[in-house]
């Protein structure tokens, strides 16, 4: 049997080496210690952005004690100064709408890598009494979208934790250096027609275009709109858009990514009650 060479079989061992080096023989991290998007190369990850959604917060023992203990949008007010101390820790800083638009659209050359876009959908005042200091403290920026036919024009006296309150027309200016302001309808966000379908996907040509007006009433001349219940169709995306809107938050899953058009359709990453700090961090990871 005829030998390899010596020089051809130094070479056959090095790429094995290499080979067995590629797959990975580190031991492995506590989640929340890990390097966010590990398995992504940088120029990858500056291409898309992950957009996280939050609903309603309560304190821990508010929210056990009451009807929101098993709520499916109700999260803790620990859990989430939990989740931005992590965010805060990997290095991650929050976009403002321009930037996220100019992102967005491709407008932008600056890397998007350790960028994310925070999101609350609803308005509610829990999202002012609790989530606004924390935000401010650790130098975050959110979108907040508001049911405008909901808001009071003055705050509430008095807060009630068993009762779904909302955002004053009057808190809204105060809270402006953390928060934006967005449109989830003005009084479409419900299912009155309808128990499994959205009312903004049933009003007609006139209800949609005066819901929106008033809408924009409360706003200003905002381009972003987040569908109730997550629920859409080309047709009311179509008319929404005829209407001045241009920037569509759905509910479906996955990261934002650069696109073209007048109707650009935006997909977040909700952040579960039930999620653990594990579980927030594997959201930086992947956008599956």
């Amino acid at each position: 049997m005829k030998l390899f060479p010596q020089t051809l079989l130094r070479w056959l061992v090095l790429c094995l080496l290499s080979c067995l080096a590629g797959l990975g023989m580190a031991s492995d991290q506590d989640v929340t210690d890990a390097t966010p998007d590990e398995e992504t190369s940088a120029p990858e990850r500056a291409r898309r952005i992950p957009v996280i959604t939050y609903h309603h917060h309560l304190p821990q023992d508010l929210k056990m004690a009451g009807r929101y203990r098993d709520g499916s949008v109700t999260n803790s007010v620990e859990s989430f100064r939990e989740q931005m101390e992590w965010l805060r820790k990997n290095g991650y800083s929050s976009l403002k709408l321009e930037e996220f638009e100019a992102f967005i659209e491709n407008r932008s050359n600056r890397s998007m890598e350790k960028k994310v876009l925070i999101t609350f959908d609803d308005g509610y005042l829990t999202t002012l009494k609790f989530c606004y200091p924390i935000l401010k403290e650790y130098g975050f920026t959110a979108v907040v979208f508001l049911i405008t036919g909901r808001q009071p024009a003055l705050a509430e006296s008095r807060f009630l934790p068993e009762k779904l309150q909302y955002i004053a027309r009057a808190q809204m200016a105060p809270a402006s250096d953390v928060f934006e302001w967005a449109a989830h309808t003005h009084n479409l966000h419900s299912m009155k027609l309808n128990p499994s379908r959205s009312d903004l996907l049933a009003a007609d040509d006139g209800a949609l275009a005066e819901d929106a007006a008033l809408s924009l009433a409360q706003l200003g001349q905002t381009r972003h709109f987040c569908f109730p219940f997550g629920q859409y169709d080309e047709q009311v995306t179509e008319r929404l858009a005829h209407l001045g809107f241009r920037y569509f938050y759905t509910t479906d899953r996955g990261w934002a990514q650069p696109q073209q058009g007048r109707k650009i359709m935006i997909s977040r990453l909700n952040v579960s009650p039930r999620m653990t700090l594990a579980g927030f961090a594997r959201l930086f990871r992947d956008d599956t």
